[in-house]
């Protein structure tokens, strides 16, 4: 009886090979390029025909092959990368499998130019048959030509992007491995025209150079894990993940992990629906991360994820404490100066405490409806119901809230009220189950009126998160507000650890210079 299960030609695991290891013209530059990195060129210069799919040309200054590698180097599993299982444990290299040039060779037309400074070799093959082996002029380092990308594999072909896409997509791969490479020059030809040029500099340098300024630098290292990174300013959040690149070990991954950890790392700084802009490198020992787990290696997988995440979260966040200052007291709480006569407000909803004296420095100069226009270090508008939804926030999430006990306890109808009583707990907010579906209200962060405390429970037991319940409730009341009470939540603003963003990223603080409100008189 004839066998249904039959082994497959070399020809079609080569193909199959390639159909995992390169999708286009973009991830066989990238192959190429780790290739060049690990045989340690200083400078490697690229050039692409039709975005790739006609030509590809890498030249690097690296280490070169002797003849006998050469040929072998084109053989699937060939390399010099690793010599048994074990050592994908302590891998340092980009590449390890020995499968880019030989999945190259598979579908396109190749040649390939090496010495290693005493020997060059010229090799040229076709669909994966070596059909030359020679002897050439060549400086130490390597040459490979692909040309006729996919000519062999309609099917893939039929599916390969646009020439200018294709282009773009090449672009974008030399752009994002020169910035794990600042001591590596870079350049890029496309169609005979120099598109990418990035010289040897340090990794800041080389960022700003490829991808503009930013306003953060974070450097820290903790537990043998090393981290650097740029980012934006919160208001550069976008949509989408676009703006994010992340490094470890230089190689270029992605990793939802990680971005949710520079996200939390941002607090509230940003709105909930949009992703920070950042840079991030990490260096991390071999022996904690698997990179053994997608055929382009673009994603790999942590030993001690929580601690991972943990680390990079309060290294980001860390960041922002140091660059607005040490720990601010209580919201609340004022410094102790000579007493300043002031209207006691009539209708404040958040902290009423006119026996504390109120510190100024600067000037309020209007309340233009629910903005106060100050004077200090400048002209700045103030929008007030954020700065409320901030001095909120920040008196409810410190560890241990001062609490005021109620005289008359309150009663709320919540959906869950057990669940509820465990929510409220960490926010300062004593409650207890009086019901299948009532809540008793028995303590209060200190100052924190009844009236928003009843709006904000009914958000937070239908939103369940802090930060959203908190706008909502400071956004939706309404407010109008005296001048004295302006003045008030802009002094507690300036004790708050972030002055510039409400709860939901949303900015607070908006400078108007001189020159900006003369051209509205032009």
């Amino acid at each position: 009886m004839p066998s249904n299960i039959l082994l497959l030609p070399d020809f079609v695991i080569d193909q199959i090979a390639a159909g995992e290891v390169l999708e286009n013209s973009a991830s066989a530059v990238k192959e190429l390029i780790e290739n060049s990195l690990d045989a340690g060129a200083s400078f490697i210069r690229i050039e692409i025909e039709g975005g790739g799919l006609q030509r590809i040309l890498i030249e690097d200054d690296g280490s070169g092959m002797s003849a006998a590698d050469a040929v072998l180097c084109l053989k699937r599993h060939a390399t010099s990368k690793i010599r048994s299982a074990a050592e994908l444990e302590k891998l340092v290299t980009m590449g390890f499998r020995g499968e880019a040039l030989a999945s190259l060779a598979s579908i396109a037309k190749l040649e390939l130019k090496t010495s290693d400074g005493q020997e060059a070799t010229r090799i040229v093959s076709s669909g994966g048959e070596i059909v030359l082996v020679s002897l050439c002029a060549r400086n130490r380092g390597t040459s490979i030509e692909a040309r006729d990308l996919f000519f062999n594999a309609p099917v893939r072909l039929k599916f390969q992007k646009s020439s200018a896409a294709s282009s773009a997509s090449v672009l974008k791969t030399v752009e994002t491995l020169s910035l794990s490479n600042p001591s590596v020059g870079f350049s890029l030809l496309s169609n005979g025209k120099l598109v990418f040029e990035a010289r040897a500099k340090g990794w800041r340098e080389r960022v700003e150079e490829v991808r503009g300024p930013f306003a953060h630098f974070l450097h820290r290292s903790e537990g043998g894990i090393g981290l650097e990174a740029l980012l934006g300013r919160p208001e550069e959040a976008r949509m989408t993940r676009a703006g994010q690149t992340l490094f470890v070990n230089r190689r270029p991954i992605f990793s939802p992990l990680i971005a949710k950890a520079v996200k939390e790392g941002f607090g509230t700084r940003i709105v909930e629906s949009l992703f920070p802009a950042f840079i991030l490198s990490l260096e991390v020992p071999p022996h904690l991360i698997d990179v053994n787990v997608h055929p382009q290696k673009k994603e790999i997988r942590f030993l001690e994820e929580g601690r991972m995440f943990s680390i990079i979260r309060r290294a980001v966040a860390s960041m922002f404490e140091e660059e607005l200052g040490s720990i601010a007291p209580m919201p609340w709480e004022f410094t102790e100066v000579a007493p300043v006569s002031f209207v006691e407000p009539q209708s404040f909803i958040f902290f009423d405490q006119p026996t504390l004296p109120l510190k100024i420095s600067g000037r309020a100069v209007a309340l233009l409806g629910n903005y106060l226009l100050v004077e200090e270090e400048g002209w700045s508008l103030i929008d007030l119901l954020g700065a409320e939804a901030r001095i909120l926030f920040e008196g409810m999430t410190r560890e241990k809230p001062a609490l005021e006990t109620l005289i008359f306890p309150l009663e709320i109808s919540v959906e869950s009220p057990e669940e509820m009583v465990e929510l409220l707990k960490p926010l300062g907010i004593e409650a207890r189950s009086i019901g299948k579906r009532s809540l008793s209200i028995d303590a209060l962060p200190l100052g924190m009126k009844e009236s928003i405390a009843v709006e904000f429970i009914s958000h937070y037991s239908s939103e369940k998160k802090l930060a959203a319940s908190i706008a909502r409730t400071c956004r939706s009341r309404g407010r109008k507000f005296t001048f004295e009470e302006g003045t008030m939540i802009w002094e507690k603003l300036k004790n708050c650890m972030d002055r510039m963003y409400d709860p939901l990223g949303r900015r607070i603080v908006s400078p108007i210079s001189y020159e900006e409100l003369a051209r509205r008189f032009e």
